[in-house]
Order: structure tokens, then C-alpha cells, then sequence
């Protein structure tokens, strides 16, 4: 029967149980009715009219009420599931909140870990730019410190002298100059242990010369100058003049073929008894405007004249292109003739270096 009503074996034993005094269990295992169950079955049979009660449904078979036992349990169950669910998908909210807040700390503490790298890679550039700088200092302070001069001979010899270079240093210790390289600008380059060199251009024209001296660490420095081979030339234009007595000439002191021309001073001298200087003047035109005014000094009794003068910006002349450096005015005093002479002259380039020259007299004859 009860695998008729599909009734399980511990739902059946728990509503048996329920009965309480009205069962018993024997030895077997069975269920029987106990003394107290007996007397109240008799008394139900003693009763000669059923007494009147409402009415009341009929009774559903046996197999319905096991049907509906099994749904209530089902839905005690489904209630317990429900509940264990509802439990666990709030340990499951609270649990994505306390995520969701540790993310937001983690990407606080991201910004501020990016924001604290910038900073330092910022202090790191600042002090790498510090460091390259005191680098270079000390490199300048420890490093040898080149310098030459040089004078040409004839048109295109030059000899160098770079003896004026400073060893490397710091305030204990001195690293002597070992190697001196030339880098002579037309292509040839010479290494030497000592600090003169000569050197001979093929052609003329302007070079940039370059000198590397190295010292005994093997720290080095350059420096570079440029030189002009052209020899330059300083005359007296017109080169032979003819005046008559009582008469006023005037000549030219030129330049011609010149690189970098910082200052001038040249000294012109003549007879005294034959020609008075009245008066030397830079000219209103020439090829090239002085920057300052110039210096002149005449003297009649010893019969010279000096003309000096100092330009800002270097000035150079090739081939036809002259520097009228002055106007000098004489009058011719006396009957005779007397030599133009370029007495003195000291020309200055750019770098402090003389410029080399050849010099070409004037002469002047007073005629009666």
C-alpha cells in the first residue's frame, strides 16, 4: 500500500509516531493499538447516536493527503532554498561593495603612485640636467685651454705658435700638454709633441685654422682662428706727384688686400723744408664706414704725421678693393723734392694678431 501511494517509509513512520498514546510499537517493528487506544475505540462503539456536527468536507482519499503532505513539504523546502539564496546573494552584494570599494582605493592609490613617479622622474631629469652641467664645468675647469698665434712670411708660409696653451689643471694637480694637432683648413692636418709648427698654403686665400691640444689624461679643447695669406699692401697714392711752389696737394695712405682689419696706426714722414701738413682727415666716402672717430697727430717741426684708427666690426678687402685710411694736405714751401715714407705701421686683426705688409712710398717735387 505504500508503495501504492507513493508514501515514504520516514514521512510515515514521523506521522505514526505522531499519534503518541494511541500506538505502540512492537517488537517486530509493527504498530498496534495501545490499552488506552483500545478503551477509546470501545467507547466510540458504545456511543448509540452520532451526535450532530456542522458539516464538514469530505474526507480526501489517503493518496491526495499523502500528495499534499509531499507539496507542503516541497514548499517548506523551496521556502528554505529561497531563503539560503536570498542570504547568499546578499553576502554576495555586500561582498561586491567591499570590492567595488577596494578598487576605488587601489585606483586612488594608482593616481597618487603615477602623480609620486612624476615627481620623481622630474627631480631625476632636474638632476641628470644638474649633474651634465656641473660636468661641464668641471671638464672646463680641468681641461687644457688652447691658444696660438702666427706670423705669415711672404705670400703663403705661416708659422704657428701655440706655446701660450694652459695645461689641464684643478687647485693640487697639473696635466701637461702632450699632443698639439693643426688642423691647417686646405686639407692637412699635422700632430706635434711641441708647440711650433710651420706650414706653407699652395694657393692664396682664407683659411679656418683649428688647433686640439690634448694632455696627459687625455682631456682636450680646440680653438679655431681664420687667416688670410694674401700679403697685404699699405702706399701712398699717387705714388709721384708734381706741385709748384706755394701750391696745395693732397695724397692718399691706402690698404689694399686685407682680412679682418681691427685697428690701424700708420706714421707718415717728409721733409720738413719743403712740404707743411695742414691737415689729415678720414675721407667722407671710402669703401668701408670707421665705427669712432679716428686719431690724428701732425707734427710740422720733425715732419711726420700719425693716423690711427679702431673699427668695431673687422673689416676685409680683396683684390681691387682699397681702404682709403686718410686725406693728408701739404704745401709745397720750398723748391726741391722730398720722399713720401711710411715710417711705422701696425695693423691689428680680429684676433689681436699683426697683419704683415708691404709698404710703397710716395714722392713729391715742387717745381718753381
Amino acid at each position: 500500500m505504500q508503495e501504492a501511494f507513493k508514501i515514504e517509509s520516514s514521512h510515515l513512520t514521523y506521522h505514526l509516531e505522531n499519534l503518541g498514546d494511541l500506538l505502540f510499537k512492537t517488537e517486530d517493528g509493527k504498530y498496534a493499538l495501545s490499552s488506552f487506544g483500545e478503551a477509546a475505540t470501545s467507547m466510540m462503539y458504545r456511543v448509540e447516536e452520532t451526535p450532530k456536527t456542522p458539516p464538514r468536507f469530505p474526507s480526501l482519499p489517503t493518496t491526495w493527503k499523502a500528495f499534499i503532505a509531499v507539496l507542503m513539504v516541497g514548499i517548506v523546502l523551496s521556502s528554505v532554498l529561497y531563503y539560503v539564496q536570498y542570504q547568499t546573494l546578499g553576502q554576495l552584494s555586500a561582498d561586491y561593495e567591499s570590492v567595488r570599494t577596494e578598487v576605488e582605493r587601489l585606483g586612488n592609490d594608482y593616481e597618487r603612485i603615477e602623480a609620486d613617479f612624476e615627481q620623481l622622474e622630474d627631480e631625476y631629469n632636474r638632476t641628470k640636467v644638474e649633474a651634465d652641467q656641473l660636468q661641464n664645468l668641471l671638464d672646463e675647469y680641468l681641461r687644457p685651454t688652447p691658444r696660438f698665434t702666427y706670423s705669415l712670411f711672404g705670400n703663403q708660409s705661416v708659422t704657428f705658435d701655440a706655446s701660450l696653451s694652459l695645461p689641464g689643471h684643478n687647485k693640487t694637480h697639473v696635466w701637461y700638454i702632450i699632443g698639439y694637432a693643426w688642423d691647417f683648413g686646405d686639407g692637412n692636418i699635422t700632430s706635434m709633441s711641441t708647440p711650433f709648427v710651420g706650414h706653407t698654403y699652395r694657393t692664396n686665400g682664407t683659411y679656418n685654422v683649428t688647433l686640439n691640444v690634448t694632455d696627459s689624461r687625455g682631456f682636450w679643447d680646440t680653438v679655431s682662428k681664420t687667416i688670410r695669406t694674401v700679403q697685404t699692401t699699405v702706399y701712398v697714392n699717387p705714388p709721384i706727384t708734381t706741385v709748384n711752389l706755394g701750391e696745395e696737394i693732397v695724397v692718399h695712405v691706402k690698404i689694399r688686400d686685407f682680412a679682418f682689419l681691427k685697428y690701424y696706426s700708420i706714421e707718415l714722414s717728409w721733409t720738413p723744408d719743403l712740404l707743411e701738413c695742414t691737415d689729415a682727415a678720414t675721407p667722407a666716402e671710402h669703401f668701408y664706414s670707421p665705427v669712432g672717430e679716428p686719431s690724428t697727430y701732425i707734427n710740422n717741426t720733425e715732419g711726420y704725421v700719425i693716423v690711427s684708427l679702431n673699427y668695431y666690426d673687422p673689416l676685409t678687402a680683396d683684390g681691387d678693393t682699397e681702404l682709403a685710411t686718410n686725406w693728408i694736405w701739404f704745401n709745397a714751401t720750398a723748391y726741391g723734392s722730398s720722399d713720401l715714407h711710411i715710417s711705422q705701421v701696425n695693423l691689428i686683426d680680429s684676433s689681436g694678431n699683426p697683419i704683415p705688409c708691404d709698404v710703397i712710398d710716395g714722392f713729391v717735387e715742387v717745381k718753381p
